[in-house]
């Protein structure tokens, strides 16, 4: 699989797949030179990887067949993406937050999400800043 991410218009980028017991599919995401950006090589069926910034740049999605069936049993598996826009707005909201924050201490960050279809899989991002500059992101992530 590859895509384009333009960091001007898009912010997290979540890759999740899925294969059938017992097959295991490690993915790995390579940039437009070729080099490891990121990878999930869990064991098992399920691998995720978040890129919570991605550069400008043309990327290509790369599974590796890991303990697959033969070549003449089908196999099943699925690749899922979703791409947080870097726009505000939509129904994911901050109910309530602390005003400031200091280094080394907690806060409670209170969001809600509305209007989400049932059986859905979403993704959104909590943006932290000093008010100029991004400092942090907190993704979400809700199945309805």
């Amino acid at each position: 699989m590859k895509w384009r991410s333009s960091s001007a218009r898009d912010m997290p980028t979540r890759i999740a797949s899925g294969a059938a017991p017992p097959a295991d599919g490690p993915v790995v995401v390579l940039d437009g030179t070729g080099k490891t950006v990121a990878s999930s090589t869990n064991g098992g069926t399920d691998e995720q990887i978040d890129l919570e910034l991605p550069a400008d740049d043309d990327y290509t999605l790369v599974v590796h067949g890991w303990q697959v069936p033969p070549a003449d049993d089908p196999m099943t598996f699925g690749i899922s993406t979703w791409v947080v826009p870097l726009a505000s707005g939509g129904s994911l909201k901050v109910d309530s937050a602390p005003a400031s924050a200091v280094i080394g201490t907690s806060g409670t960050v209170q969001v809600s999400w509305s209007g989400l279809t049932p059986a859905g899989h979403y993704l959104g991002a909590v943006s932290h800043s000093d008010g100029n500059v991004l400092l942090g992101l907190t993704l979400i992530s809700v199945d309805s």
